[in-house]
């Protein structure tokens, strides 16, 4: 079914159920088109299965999606079975992280007169939504103009007011429709507890695949850059695995590097061939959070991992081997690099041994630049996120 086709269906069914009564009490969670269960709707769905029982939390996902992560007071349901179309008719609230494609797999909007929430996956620094195509003029306007009424979300979080406005250009978002808060995913950085955990869970996993009893005080380099919308060369590690100062370096100081690929990336097969080499591992399995919180230094490019990160105030890389081509020809960013990046930045890979032992010999190296963007680019990111996005959806649902 084409986009016009489902514009046009999506209208339909947004008349159909605009007059359905809705209960307050149902509220229900999707994430990456049904297929994980990992990321901002699923902290928040367990913060409020623990704190407000009197809410009947259902989430929906596909047959492969492993919901382990889950309260276990959450109903599950299948992903666009009858039985969920029934919770999508009846539910009052509800989060996603892509879109309406979190429940159905044409998109439909079956959410009409509920309050939707689009939590979003990440803080722009690439290009997202509306912002993100190459299209113009006044028939792509009106296309999108019908697009964000009938599949927009009508509530958006932004961790920023410069996030707020990319909302309103990437998502057609009114001023009003924007919730100030973190991402609930980031809670995990604010109990100590939780990163402790986290590094024994990353330590433990590393061990079994390994077959290594790797110390329990074992530093983390974790390499995970974004997906690219056009086919390029993909860096790994690998490359590095012979550079023989590095590797020393590494063995010495009890160091190993864990690449994760970006779940798209990893759909599209791009990082099959990645293999264990002396101290540098695939470690695609391991929830992006947990892994970060166990990370000693982060390098990345623009993915939007780096803003999470900079809540654990902890050294990050910025590897942009192909920065003119993403500018110029694939997704676009919102700003320069020296405008954005959280630390050193890294052009060619030659240029990474250097700076991954100056940074993680020195992990306060560049502590004052990561506040400045902590606090321009995560201004509302808080460990209250969870409790700040909750009242903010109440406060809708009593105007309702």
């Amino acid at each position: 079914m084409n986009r016009l086709s489902q514009l046009l269906t999506g209208a339909r069914i947004k008349r159909q159920f605009m007059s359905k009564t809705r209960d307050p009490k149902v509220w229900i969670f999707g994430e990456w088109f049904g297929q994980r269960c990992c990321d901002n709707s699923m902290y928040l769905a367990n913060y409020l299965a623990e704190r407000y029982p009197e809410i009947n939390i259902y989430w929906a996902a596909r047959k492969e999606a492993d919901l382990s992560g889950l309260h276990n007071s959450i109903h599950q349901i299948l992903f666009d079975t009858d039985e969920a179309i029934s919770v999508y008719k009846k539910a009052a609230v509800v989060f996603m992280n892509q879109g309406f494609q979190d429940f159905s797999e044409e998109g439909f909007n079956y959410f009409a007169g509920a309050i939707t929430v689009n939590l979003w996956h990440g803080v722009m620094w690439k290009h997202i939504g509306h912002d993100g195509s190459k299209q113009s003029g006044g028939l792509y306007q009106l296309y999108t103009r019908a697009n964000d009424a009938i599949f927009g979300a009508n509530a958006y979080v932004a961790t920023s007011e410069d996030y707020a406005k990319v909302c309103e250009t990437a998502f057609g978002a009114k001023p009003e429709q924007v919730i100030r808060a973190g991402y609930p995913r980031n809670s995990i950085f604010y109990q100590p507890k939780e990163l402790v955990d986290s590094k024994a869970l990353v330590i433990d996993t590393l061990r079994k695949e390994s077959g290594i009893n790797w110390p329990e005080d074992t530093r983390i380099i974790t390499y995970m850059p974004t997906f690219r919308d056009k086919a390029g060369n993909s860096f790994s590690f690998e490359e590095l695995a012979r550079d023989e100062r590095l590797m020393s370096w590494l063995e010495e100081n009890n160091v190993v590097i864990l690449q994760k690929a970006h779940f798209i990336t990893q759909q599209r097969h791009e990082m099959e061939g990645v293999q264990a080499e002396k101290r540098i591992f695939p470690f695609n399995n391991m929830a992006a959070q947990v892994l970060l919180a166990s990370t000693d230094l982060l390098i990345t490019d623009y993915s939007s991992c780096f803003f999470d990160y900079l809540i654990l105030d902890r050294p990050i890389i910025h590897f942009i081997y192909d920065y003119d081509y993403y500018v110029n020809q694939d997704r676009g960013v919102y700003y320069k690099k020296e405008e954005i990046c959280c630390g050193d930045i890294a052009m060619v890979k030659e240029e990474l041994p250097e700076l991954i032992i100056q940074n993680l010999g020195n992990p306060m190296k560049e502590h004052n630049l990561r506040m400045r963007r902590r606090k321009e680019f995560m201004t509302y990111d808080t460990p209250d996120t969870c409790e700040v996005i909750y009242r903010a959806v109440q406060e809708r649902l009593h105007k309702a």
